[in-house]
């Protein structure tokens, strides 16, 4: 009885364990009261994670018509200069170069400079950036504007700053032969859903432990006390 007893411990103990390593007690997340609510709570989330410009396809949960809806909607990341016409998008960056280096500058060099990029909102496919325009950038110290644009004619400006060859350094950034690297210093720290997730993680990995850590008892008790039974028999039957 008392091995029985104990059989059916262990077992408890190990589907307990398997269960957590199953994700059967992951938390579960609260629906959102509506689509709009929830696509705007998923989009902070993104942003805050610090993900890039582009669209991305995410799992979101609503309630509606007193019932709980999930689905996969998609969220367009977007900056200052993202333009967004029906399902294409463009997105590209300022620019601070020497003026040195404007007369040398080739279509791919601005792209590359830039970060032009343009993609299907649907497919999340990359669309080729095909037409630049910096007919108005000039070898002078100013501010110019750049345009990029695709075949289907979606378009977006940006500001050229042509500085002094000095200045450049200050700004760690160089230019390279057939392309262009920028070096950027940023100290954004931990953010607050990487301590949730952290958080999430320690508690499940503690569950974990406190489930596996009776079993070993239990287990190391049984040997130890068959042995001591074994032992007692020995004796008994000399």
């Amino acid at each position: 009885m008392r091995r029985c007893k104990f059989l059916v411990m262990a077992f408890a103990v190990v589907l307990l364990s398997w269960a957590m390593t199953q994700g059967v007690f992951a938390k579960v997340a609260t629906p959102y009261p509506n689509r709009e609510a929830a696509e705007q709570a998923e989009l902070a989330k993104l942003k805050e994670q610090g993900v890039g410009i582009g669209t991305y396809p995410i799992t979101i949960s609503y309630e509606a018509n007193g019932k709980v809806v999930e689905e996969t909607v998609l969220l367009t990341i977007s900056g200052e200069h993202t333009v967004i016409v029906d399902n294409m998008a463009i997105d590209a960056n300022d620019i601070t170069i020497s003026r040195d280096q404007v007369a040398g500058m080739q279509a791919a060099d601005w792209i590359a400079a830039a970060h032009a990029v343009a993609w299907d909102i649907q497919t999340q496919q990359q669309v080729m950036v095909t037409s630049v325009n910096s007919s108005q950038v000039k070898s002078v110290l100013g501010v110019y504007p750049l345009f990029f644009a695709v075949d289907a004619g979606l378009q977006t400006q940006v500001q050229v700053h042509v500085v002094e060859p000095s200045v450049i350094a200050n700004y760690f950034q160089t230019n390279h032969t057939g392309g262009w690297s920028e070096e950027l210093y940023i100290n954004e720290g931990l953010s607050s859903s990487f301590w949730t997730n952290f958080m999430y993680f320690f508690l499940e990995m503690l569950m974990l432990l406190i489930l596996i850590i009776p079993l070993i008892i239990l287990v190391v008790q049984y040997f130890v006390t068959s042995k001591m039974v074994r032992q007692v028999i020995h004796i008994t039957t000399r």
